[in-house]
C-alpha cells in the first residue's frame, strides 16, 4: 500500500496546479506509464525513483522507531550514544536507511499476489453476477417470510442466519 500511496503523491506533485493535481486515486492501468517517465539524463525512471523513496522512507521510519523505543527503555548513557549516532555522515545514514527499508519493498510481491487474478475478472460479468445474487437473496427472503407466517421453525431460523450473512457479503 505504501508504494501505491507514494505513486499517488508523486503524480499529484507532478500535476500540481492542474486539474489532475489533487487526485484521490488513479487508474491501475496508469502504473504502466511509471517506467516510461524518465529523468532528464534518461537513467532513472519514475518507478525507480518512487521505489527508492519508499525504501528510504521506510528505512528512516525504522531507525526513528528503534531510536525512540531504545531511548524510552535505556539509561542516559545510552542516550548519549544515540545522539552520536546522529553524527554519522549523510552517506552512511542514507545507506542504512536503504538497507533497513529494502525488506518492505521485498514484501510487495506478497501484497500484490492477487492483483493479477483480479485484473483478469471481467467487470460487467462480475456486476451481473452480483445483481443476480441480490435478486436470488431477495427471493429467498420472500420464501422465508412466507414460511415464517406458517410456523417455519428451524428452517426459518437457519435461513435467517444465512440471509444475514449473504446480505452482508453482497453489500461489500
Amino acid at each position: 500500500m505504501k508504494l501505491l500511496e507514494a505513486i499517488l503523491k508523486a503524480g499529484n506533485r507532478m500535476n500540481a496546479g492542474t486539474s489532475r493535481g489533487n487526485a484521490q486515486a488513479f487508474n491501475l492501468s496508469s502504473l504502466r506509464k511509471l517506467s516510461d517517465v524518465r529523468s532528464s539524463d534518461g537513467k532513472t525512471t519514475l518507478l525507480h525513483f518512487v521505489v527508492e523513496e519508499v525504501v528510504r522512507s521506510e528505512g528512516k521510519r525504522c531507525v526513528i522507531n528503534t531510536n525512540h523505543s531504545l531511548s524510552r527503555s535505556s539509561s542516559q548513557s545510552h542516550n548519549r550514544n544515540l545522539s552520536s549516532e546522529n553524527l554519522k555522515p549523510n552517506e552512511d545514514r542514507e545507506k542504512e536507511y536503504m538497507m533497513l527499508g529494502l525488506p518492505m519493498v521485498g514484501g510487495i510481491s506478497a501484497e500484490f499476489s492477487n492483483v493479477k487474478k483480479a485484473a483478469a475478472i471481467d467487470y460487467d460479468s462480475f456486476a451481473g453476477t452480483c445483481s443476480a445474487l441480490t435478486t436470488r437473496v431477495a427471493e429467498i427472503r420472500e420464501l422465508v417470510i412466507q414460511r415464517e407466517n406458517n410456523g417455519g421453525g428451524r428452517f426459518v431460523r437457519e435461513m435467517k442466519a444465512f440471509l444475514q450473512a449473504a446480505e452482508e457479503e453482497l453489500t461489500v
